[in-house]
């Protein structure tokens, strides 16, 4: 058994419910879904034996972050199970195979590992996106399914790997904010937060045969060799749409920031303002707590979609404003996230000193608009939509020995 302060960072992160608030009640929680693992993973043996089931080759789970789990199934297609056990407020629409929402959380803890033990009879692969999964104890259940000779895919998305002191460093040596200078300064203990992201970074050194992560966006305490992540856009959501830059009296500028202080948003609103005493040729719309339907309609009649200014990526949000043909302005920057392919000013790469005049400079030359939206719909085609990634997913999958 791990130490007890360091298992229970591991518990308080699945979960605020009542039973993780001591130590000994982390522990006895985590061994009940031990056992329940183990337990169902037998009696569905048993039955799977007389019931012949269909494999798949890939799971796609368990926490839905940005539509990742819901557009990698429709990647694989027949040949995967989406498993859904914690939406998104921004995704509620999306639906999946399996779905486990449930309110009673003593009701999905008990669900989850006898779930996974009924679906490791059925595929060879786990594509897990984040830290969490079905069971607290993520130790003991990578451990039992490597026992099982299943595979293990680990596809990190931000926080759930991101160190805030190693990415305060990164800050430093590039002279620049991220959100990690003002997340520090919250109440947030680094040391304590940077437990869980060490751990969370050993297991998956441990047991994952494939990583992916943004070196530098989220940089880790990772050691194993990690690919960049890719979001997959459906074909769906590409809108090459000419019609909107017929008329440019009236430029259509666009904020949706799920997180004020992480995305610059004060800053956003300070450029908008100086720019608002100085002319009157733009319209500024600012969406919060909306849906992701309503953000995509949003963008349809949007020239200008103002991202995030303390990334090194885009982000999905900068990829669907690509797909959706407007002119982007955002940090992200392939200078220093060397993993971002294919830039070719997709987008118009902006600091958070730089909002005011990057937006100013596009209002006097209306002509660059639909040259930065030409180059940002090819980019997201060539890099992020299902084809695309699939077929990149698939390269890697062959060289590493996953198909």
């Amino acid at each position: 058994m791990r130490k007890i302060k360091e298992f229970c960072e591991i518990i308080s992160s699945f979960n605020n419910s009542f039973w993780y608030s001591r130590c000994t009640s982390c522990i006895l929680m985590a061994k009940i879904q031990n056992i329940l693992l183990v337990g169902f993973f037998y009696v569905y043996k048993f039955i799977y034996v007389f019931k012949k089931t269909p494999k798949k080759s890939f799971l796609i789970g368990t926490i839905e972050v940005a539509g990742n789990i819901y557009n990698y199934k429709k990647m694989f297609s027949e040949n995967s199970i989406s498993v859904c056990l914690e939406n998104n407020k921004y995704f509620k629409s999306l639906t999946y195979d399996i779905e486990l929402f449930s309110k009673s959380r003593m009701k999905r803890f008990i669900l989850s590992p006898i779930l996974l033990a009924s679906l490791i009879h059925k595929v060879d692969t786990f594509i897990i996106f984040g830290q969490k999964s079905f069971c607290l104890d993520l130790d003991f259940e990578y451990s039992f399914l490597k026992k099982r000779n299943k595979k293990i895919i680990l596809i990190f998305v931000g926080n759930d790997i991101r160190s805030l002191k190693l990415l305060k460093e990164v800050s430093k040596k590039n002279n620049e904010d991220t959100f990690a200078n003002y997340y520090l300064q919250s109440n947030i203990d680094s040391d304590k937060y940077d437990i869980l992201k060490k751990y969370t970074a050993q297991l998956a050194d441990k047991y994952a045969d494939l990583i992916f992560n943004a070196k530098y966006d989220q940089v880790s305490y990772l050691q194993k060799k990690a690919y960049f992540p890719h979001f997959s856009i459906s074909e769906d959501k590409f809108h090459k749409n000419y019609k909107k830059f017929q008329n440019l009296e009236k430029i259509k500028i666009l904020h949706a920031p799920s997180n004020t202080l992480f995305k610059a948003t004060p800053l956003v609103r300070a450029a908008i303002k100086k720019l608002s005493l100085e002319r009157n040729d733009f319209e500024y719309v600012e969406m919060m707590n909306v849906s992701n339907e309503k953000v995509l309609k949003e963008l349809e009649t949007t020239h200008i979609v103002l991202n995030q200014f303390y990334s090194f990526v885009p982000g999905l949000f900068g990829v669907e404003a690509m797909a959706n043909m407007c002119t982007v302005l955002m940090s992200a920057d392939s200078n220093i996230e060397t993993g971002l392919e294919n830039y070719n000013n997709a987008w118009l790469v902006t600091k958070y000193w730089e909002i005011y005049d990057n937006i100013n400079f596009l209002l006097n030359n209306k002509n660059k608009l639909v040259y930065y939206a030409e180059n940002g719909y090819k980019y997201a085609l060539k890099n992020h939509s299902e084809y695309a990634v699939q077929t990149k997913l698939i390269e890697i999958f062959k060289k590493e020995k996953i198909l």
